[in-house]
């Protein structure tokens, strides 16, 4: 039993591609979320924090073709609202630049754009990667990264 042991560990440690898959670790570009925490124009507290110009029940995203788009977490009061960048029903374009336009109802008598612009690429791994990725918020650039996305600090006015 202890030689088999000591065979298994030999094995192991002479073949690690086949123990610890090199692919598992990183996130690719499909489970990429953009994570935005509007602000109130004074102050560090977000635009939800009593007392409130806007309820997090009332805030809807469309994509551009006015699609619902799924709002993540948000449902706590210190965490942003946030949305996965690619559309999960399609599969991604690899190569060109894509264009997504946004558009946050906050209430109905205010409306936010958000407009993403990115190429993808085929990692190592055979997952779409960004290559490029540009964030906007009603015009002005908010990120540009090819690798993550932090939160997003945005002050309303």
């Amino acid at each position: 039993m202890k030689y088999l042991h000591v065979f298994f560990l030999l094995v192991t440690a002479a073949v690690p591609g086949c123990v610890s898959d090199r692919c598992e670790a990183p996130l690719d570009a499909s489970e990429t979320v953009v994570p935005l925490r509007l602000l109130k124009a004074s102050g560090t507290q977000d635009v939800f924090t009593p007392p409130a110009r806007y309820s997090r029940d009332s805030v809807v995203l469309r994509d551009e073709q006015g699609q619902l788009v799924p709002l993540l977490a948000g449902q706590k009061d210190l965490e942003p609202l946030s949305f996965f960048l690619l559309d999960k029903d399609n599969d991604p374009q690899i190569g060109p630049l894509v264009k997504r336009q946004f558009i946050l109802y906050l209430s109905k008598a205010d409306q936010d754009t958000i407009r993403a612009e990115y190429v993808l690429f085929e990692n190592d791994c055979d997952r779409p990667q960004f290559r490029t990725l540009k964030l906007y918020y009603n015009a002005v650039q908010v990120h540009e990264n090819s690798t993550s996305i932090p939160d997003l600090l945005i002050r309303k006015r």
